[in-house]
């Protein structure tokens, strides 16, 4: 999110929060598009718009087209991020249990860092890139 966004005074982000702001999210085949749709139990708002690549979107919420979820590792530490023109906060609870591909950072939004990604992908798939199975 930008710094100027109503989201930016909280400690953390709510799924409600994400449902209600304009949200961009990575378009069908990125990992981060299905943790959106789990996480927001297929309640993707209609005004979203999606983004082909966590640096499309983070450009787009530098623009103040809207929010987006991310790995925190995306965001924390990304030139818009430490010149001030995004931010993020964590999603609020434990809300990465139901959708957890790795933890998440909304707007930046982000929670805990990178996780397993493994149960958000199909049986067979070599190990994830911290070394887990499924």
């Amino acid at each position: 999110m930008r710094p100027d966004s109503p989201l930016a005074r909280r400690a953390a982000v709510r799924v409600s929060d994400l449902r209600a702001a304009p949200l961009i999210v990575m378009r069908a085949g990125y990992l981060m598009h299905r943790f959106v749709h789990r996480l927001l139990h297929e309640e993707v708002p209609p005004f979203s718009c999606s983004a082909d690549g966590r640096r499309w979107a983070k450009l787009m919420v530098a623009e103040g087209l809207g929010v987006t979820v991310l790995p925190d590792f995306s965001v924390i530490g990304d030139p818009l991020e430490r010149s001030g023109t995004i931010t993020w906060r964590p999603l609020a609870g434990d809300q990465t249990r139901s959708a957890r591909p790795a933890a998440a950072t909304v707007g930046l939004a982000a929670a805990r860092g990178p996780g397993p990604a493994s149960d958000l992908r199909r049986p067979g798939h070599a190990a994830t890139r911290t070394g887990r199975t499924r």
